[in-house]
């Protein structure tokens, strides 16, 4: 059970802190308010503008004129832009969502294979300890003439072979921390 608490653990950091995924979700978050603006008419224009000097014109003097305008969009451009922004949003929350769930699974199985090498490792480590004492046994037992050399250096070899396969399981679970960490 606190196994599976740990590993939950690491799929709430992992989603909690995942840059890629908080920009996914920062880019859907800002996508969502697009069909709304979309909806809506462009903004009015007042235009104001101030001459040093006045201007005579056909119509009379120009002092300080002021203009507003509104742009009016063709009958259903901002319904299409809105059915537009919709859909874009909707693909950036499936975008989110599949960037979370592959990190789900990848934090789970990086953490599955961590807790893998470890089991491994302390099962080889049990091996090691019992193979050091046969050594120590056969070590003595060749000085006192009772074992040959080649059952000294039987254990000695298996030994070996369990160092190194210690060694490459201590590479594989850096890499399962790097993974983790990464995520």
């Amino acid at each position: 059970h606190s196994q599976t608490h740990t590993e939950e653990a690491v799929v709430a950091a992992t989603l909690q802190n995942n840059a890629f995924l908080r920009a996914a979700e920062a880019r859907w978050r800002a996508l969502q308010k697009q069909p709304d603006i979309a909806r809506s008419m462009p903004d009015p224009t007042l235009t104001y503008g101030h001459w040093l000097r006045g201007v005579e014109t056909r119509v009379g003097a120009m002092d300080n004129p002021v203009s507003l305008s509104q742009k009016f969009p063709a009958p259903g451009k901002r319904k299409l832009a809105a059915s537009k922004a919709e859909k874009e949003a909707r693909m950036a929350l499936w975008e989110y969502q599949t960037l979370a769930r592959t990190l789900i699974r990848r934090a789970r199985l990086a953490w599955q294979d961590r807790l893998r090498v470890q089991e491994i490792r302390t099962v080889l480590d049990e091996e090691l300890k019992v193979l050091r004492s046969l050594e120590r046994t056969a070590l003595a037992r060749y000085e006192s003439g009772k074992a040959q050399q080649q059952d000294v250096i039987k254990v000695q070899l298996a030994a070996t072979g369990i160092t190194n396969r210690l060694h490459g399981l201590r590479q594989q679970e850096d890499t399962a921390n790097s993974q983790l960490n990464a995520l």
